[in-house]
């Protein structure tokens, strides 16, 4: 499994205020190193 799949899978066995965190702090760090095509 890809790495990006198991921090998914793992995000989704914490309660929802913790995944709503670790969304918008992955997202962030997604945006900061991604560039849109």
């Amino acid at each position: 499994m890809s790495k990006l799949t198991r921090l998914v899978q793992a995000v989704g066995t914490e309660r929802p205020s913790l995944q709503e965190t670790i969304c918008h702090r992955t997202a962030n760090i997604l945006n900061e190193h991604l560039e849109p095509q």
